[in-house]
C-alpha cells in the first residue's frame, strides 16, 4: 500500500514539474519600463523646507513645509516619485531611500512642520527660480496658502479655509497689468492651526 501511494505521489509531482515548451507568455509584448529619476533641490531656510525641481517650469509643483527650524541647507536629490498622503508627501528616491514631509509630529517623518503648502503657476515661479534654477533663499512668504495658530484672529482675511479648516486651496488665472498670470496653491495644517488661502 505504501508503495502505491508513493508511486501515485511521484507521478503527480512529475506532471506538475514537467514543462511545456509550446506555452506562450500571457503578454509577450510587455517590456520592462525604466523609471527616470528627476533632479530636485531640497532647501532649508528661515522657517521652511522646500522641495522643487532643479529645472522646473511654472507648471511644476513646489512643496514648502512650514517649520520652526532656522537651519539653512541645500541638497540635490534624484526623485523617482512624489505621492501625496493624508498628512504630507512621500518622496521616493532613486537610491532606494525616501523622504517624508508631514504635518503630524507623531508620524516619524523625515521632516515635520505645522503646514505643508503646494504651489505652482507663473505667479510663484519668480519667487523660487532665477535664471531657470532654484534660488538659494526663495521668497516663501509669497505663497498665499498658509497655516495660522488657532489663537490668531486673521481668519476673516481668508478667501478659502479659515478657522476650523485644516486644508484649503485657491486658484487664480487671468491678467494682471496686461500679462497673463496664474497662481495655484493648497495647504494642509497640523493640529492647533487652521488653513487660510488668499487670492491676489
Amino acid at each position: 500500500m505504501k508503495h502505491t501511494i508513493l508511486i501515485s505521489l511521484a507521478a503527480t509531482g512529475m506532471a506538475l514539474v514537467s514543462c511545456n515548451d509550446d506555452l506562450v507568455p500571457a503578454n509577450p509584448g510587455l517590456q520592462a519600463v525604466e523609471i527616470q529619476a528627476t533632479s530636485y533641490k531640497l532647501l532649508g531656510g528661515q522657517g521652511y523646507i522646500a522641495l522643487l525641481k532643479e529645472n522646473g517650469t511654472p507648471e511644476d509643483a513646489i512643496y514648502v513645509l512650514h517649520t520652526n527650524s532656522r537651519q539653512a541647507f541645500s541638497r540635490n536629490l534624484e526623485v523617482l516619485s512624489i505621492a501625496e498622503t493624508a498628512d504630507g508627501i512621500d518622496v521616493r528616491l532613486d537610491n532606494g531611500g525616501g523622504i517624508r514631509f508631514s504635518v503630524d509630529a507623531l508620524s516619524g517623518a523625515s521632516f515635520t512642520g505645522y503646514g505643508l503648502s503646494t504651489a505652482s503657476g507663473e505667479g510663484y515661479y519668480s519667487s523660487f527660480y532665477g535664471s531657470g534654477k532654484p534660488l538659494a533663499d526663495p521668497d516663501v512668504a509669497d505663497i498665499r496658502c498658509n497655516c495660522f495658530e488657532n489663537s490668531n484672529s486673521n481668519s476673516g482675511n481668508c478667501d478659502a479655509g479659515g478657522k476650523g479648516s485644516t486644508e484649503c486651496n485657491i486658484e487664480h488665472g487671468g491678467t494682471i497689468v496686461g500679462n497673463g498670470i496664474s497662481f495655484k496653491c493648497s495647504v494642509k495644517c497640523s493640529d492647533g492651526y487652521y488653513a487660510c488661502c488668499k487670492s491676489i
